[in-house]
């Protein structure tokens, strides 16, 4: 979770590789991830300064987060936060199954979603869930950066 006093573009995120090999290789000290309890207390401090304006869910893969996604998304909404998620579209595995989950995040209040992808991802997270997960944000309603 990266979370910023500006909004960001894409040319000043992060890069962080979404998948496993390319973690170790450039974190091989970080183990597991952040506990989630431990998210929502970032997130209420960082409400607590009022020049914090976006919530970035990032890399690893933030969608393993799975519905406690949901949650924090709502709960940096709720704090007053716009949101943005980086992921490489895995989960997107179909039209169908990519339409539900952006809608679920949409109601919690998910405001930009960004997909990485490329010639390495694609080895290993087909090209086609890409497509699936940005035509679901054009149904959503999210289609530009704000």
């Amino acid at each position: 979770m990266l979370i910023t006093r500006k909004p960001l573009t894409h040319h000043d995120a992060p890069v962080h590789g979404s998948l496993r090999s390319l973690l170790l290789h450039l974190y091989p000290k970080v183990t597991k991830a952040i506990p989630v309890d431990r998210l929502f207390t970032l997130i209420n401090e960082a409400a607590d300064i009022p020049s914090m304006r976006v919530v970035v869910f990032t890399g690893g893969e933030c969608f393993l987060l799975k519905d406690n996604l949901n949650q924090l998304i709502a709960h940096a909404t709720e704090r007053g936060f716009s949101t943005r998620c980086v992921t490489n579209g895995y989960w997107a595995t179909s039209r169908d199954q990519a339409t539900r989950r952006v809608s679920e995040l949409c109601k919690a209040g998910l405001k930009e979603i960004n997909f990485s992808t490329g010639t390495f991802h694609a080895r290993y997270v087909p090209i086609e869930r890409v497509v699936y997960g940005a035509y679901a944000c054009l149904t959503a309603g999210i289609n530009h950066v704000d």
